[in-house]
């Protein structure tokens, strides 16, 4: 097999799709969500293209290709970041177009992605930084295992487990600079949120709310919005999955959580998805005649058919509660409800959800 080296030429600087740049090419298989000095570094360092040529492409000084180079050499004094950087070299190598000659003597196509690197960070990794954002949360990966957990550490030294995440997901948002850890030798590394991640977690409310205070007479202060939801240790949903009824069985079922949690996935994808304010008051208010034309399989459709099935009242308390996060005693306020009515509406909304995902998966069945 012919040396590394000699398959360099084939990457064109357009394959890396410097995108706030000038006249980028984006490249079917290159991970939309690597950070631009990545793509910068691996262009210059790993496939020979000048700081020049790199500036000229992108529309940049040379001067900000060179820090951005420099950063990411330094961050590969890192060992997760190096192993990164050098996987991503590999994929760039192996996804690029070749030349006759440059051709392996070989038969054996190595894998391309070998961390199978999600092609854009979705909903599993903004939900990761939902629960990073409660108190006393962390993200912790062993190294060698291919899944993160992340669990709350509660009171008397008791753990909850909140879910899991793929090692490669975990990799790319610390590359991101959406997480941080402290001791890269550690066999078991502690991952917290940064500034930067919970700057993005503020946009993705932001970007919700703009359109909907102005028709609900919400607070027209989003700091005060935002220390509603990313401040408070705990959803309103799990507060009632850990309260007792009578019977001392918990006022909110297991089944009814993975219910909310299906609907907020559905609802922060959507964020991510759409480039407008999206109108999920009018799914409420009008059902399906206020459908967008998005199509059956995206999240913002099933977010809003969700939304419109449970209809005004119900659809309400699950916006604000399930995906917004508000607190009960918020919502009851805002809907002129009675004190303490807001978890009976809620419990009532949660069922409601979990018939309509029973009836569209028995629809798609059918269809299927």
């Amino acid at each position: 097999m012919q040396p590394v080296r000699r398959l360099v030429s084939g990457v064109r600087i357009s394959q890396f799709d410097f995108s706030n740049g000038r006249g980028g090419v984006p490249h079917s298989k290159m991970p939309v969500w690597m950070p631009h000095a990545v793509k910068l570094y691996l262009a210059h360092k790993e496939h020979g293209h000048s700081i020049r040529s790199l500036a000229q492409y992108s529309g940049v000084h040379p001067s900000t290709v060179s820090r951005s180079v420099r950063k990411i050499e330094t961050l590969r004094d890192d060992p997760l970041i190096d192993h990164a950087v050098q996987e991503l070299s590999k994929y760039c190598l192996e996804s690029a177009p070749r030349r006759f000659e440059d051709k392996p003597m070989s038969s054996h196509n190595p894998d391309p992605n070998p961390l199978c690197y999600p092609a854009s960070l979705g909903a599993p990794s903004i939900t990761a930084l939902r629960y990073l954002a409660r108190k006393n949360t962390v993200l912790a990966l062993v190294q060698g295992l291919e899944l993160a957990v992340i669990f709350r550490e509660a009171v008397q030294e008791q753990v909850e487990k909140l879910g899991t995440l793929d090692r490669a997901q975990v990799i790319a948002m610390t590359m991101q600079d959406w997480l941080k850890y402290d001791d890269p030798q550690a066999r078991i590394m502690r991952f917290h949120l940064t500034d930067v991640g919970l700057k993005l977690l503020a946009r993705l409310e932001e970007a919700d709310t703009n359109e909907s205070e102005g028709r609900e007479g919400g607070p027209s202060d989003p700091v005060s919005r935002g220390r509603l939801r990313y401040g408070q240790a705990i959803s309103p949903v799990h507060a009632l999955a850990r309260r007792r009824n009578k019977d001392g069985e918990p006022y909110i079922s297991r089944s009814l959580v993975k219910q909310a949690e299906r609907l907020r996935e559905d609802y922060e994808l959507a964020l991510l998805e759409s480039n407008a304010p999206i109108d999920w008051l009018g799914a409420i208010r009008s059902g399906l005649n206020r459908m967008s034309q998005a199509p059956a399989a995206s999240a913002l459709y099933r977010a809003r058919s969700a939304l419109a099935d449970l209809g005004p009242g119900l659809g309400d308390v699950a916006l604000r509660c399930c995906c917004r996060l508000e607190g009960l005693e918020a919502v009851e306020q805002t809907m002129a409800w009675s004190a303490r009515s807001g978890k009976i509406v809620l419990r009532i909304a949660l069922q409601r959800l979990a018939r309509h995902y029973e009836d569209t998966q028995a629809a798609e069945a059918l269809v299927g």
